[in-house]
């Protein structure tokens, strides 16, 4: 599903690219390594995948939906990045770059902290415009970290914010429940064998 254009910093281009490149929406039943959606077995130990495949599938067209997008600013971010370098590489007499014996560029530290402090302020402030494209549907049990670097690009942000309020909410009731019988433990004692035998026969007659 496609919106309007949105802004997005260098950083968060990098960032989701990084994340699309890595990420496998199934995990094999039996290793657990994450495989990808198209794959009928598991590369690592040979286990048949199966798996919520229509569900995953929806996301990994938005994704490489948003991946083909995203290709030229891609590649204005690795130019704008080889500018950068190339403004603090050592220079010799002349503007002639400085090169070691294996033909590596230079450079000095106070340079190189001045190279770094560059490039966050480029990735940080510099933003390009796109059109996001949301998928119709994803799998339950995606990672926090996916979630968050597709935010706003193929995932809606209020969905996101539904996904984690609804997960925290499950904790906190889960967590409840634990506390709940620790605390009817603590005011009745843990219940013996004997007990439960006694419930069981109780419960036949």
């Amino acid at each position: 599903m496609s919106a309007k254009q949105i802004e997005l910093t260098y950083r968060r281009v990098v960032e989701f690219e990084q994340a699309a490149t890595n990420y496998r929406p199934l995990a094999c039943p039996t290793c657990r390594v994450g495989v990808f959606d198209d794959m009928k077995f598991c590369p690592l130990c040979g286990t048949a995948v199966t798996g919520a495949k229509a569900l995953s599938s929806h996301l990994r067209f938005a994704l490489d939906r948003m991946t083909a997008r995203l290709k030229a600013a891609l590649q204005e971010i690795r130019e704008a990045t080889e500018d950068v370098n190339n403004d603090h590489w050592h220079q010799l007499e002349g503007g002639v770059i400085d090169q070691d014996k294996e033909g590596r560029f230079r450079i000095t530290h106070d340079k190189l902290k001045e190279r770094v402090k560059k490039q966050r302020q480029m990735l940080n402030e510099t933003k390009v415009k796109i059109e996001p494209y949301y998928a119709a549907a994803m799998p339950k049990d995606i990672d926090y970290s996916f979630l968050e670097a597709f935010r706003g690009i193929v995932i809606l942000s209020s969905e996101v914010d539904r996904i984690f309020a609804t997960r925290e909410a499950a904790m906190l009731a889960a967590s409840g429940d634990s506390e709940m019988k620790l605390r009817q433990e603590e005011d009745e004692g843990p219940i013996t064998a004997e007990e439960t035998v006694l419930a069981e026969a109780a419960s036949v007659s």
